[in-house]
């Protein structure tokens, strides 16, 4: 027996399918080589013992600089933050996949689209 899936649920999952797994790859790969002890922001010892702490604390102990976002998280150099790149990637592909399928959808599953659309938006530019 044959199913006939819509064009727009293949798309949607092949970018789904692509992007989790380039994401979760450059998560490997940062998490292998913080293993191995490459350049790291934070070391693992450090990050060991502070798990717990809440982030604002977290970030003081370890960095000696008050949380002040995520601006010096982007610092690729660091094998740890090399991550955040997988994590932006995961973050993003949801909203890539709707962006992609938009045209092709029914007027109110067109209109769901854009409400998830602008409210990813709008925790993108401000986050909580």
């Amino acid at each position: 027996m044959r199913v006939d899936i819509p064009e727009e649920y293949t798309i949607f999952g092949k970018i789904l399918k692509i992007g989790t797994f380039v994401g979760i790859g450059i998560l490997i790969v940062s998490l292998i080589l913080y293993l191995i002890n490459a350049p790291s922001y934070i070391s693992l010892e450090n990050v060991i013992k502070t798990w717990d702490l809440p982030v604002s604390k977290f970030w003081e102990v370890n960095t000696g600089k008050g949380y002040g976002g995520l601006s010096e998280l982007v610092n690729i150099q660091y094998s740890d933050n090399i991550g955040l790149i997988g994590v932006a990637i995961l973050s993003a592909v949801p909203l890539i996949g709707l962006l992609a399928i938009l045209p092709k959808l029914n007027l109110v599953y067109k209109i769901l689209a854009i409400l998830v659309i602008i409210e990813s938006l709008i925790v993108i530019i401000k986050p909580v």
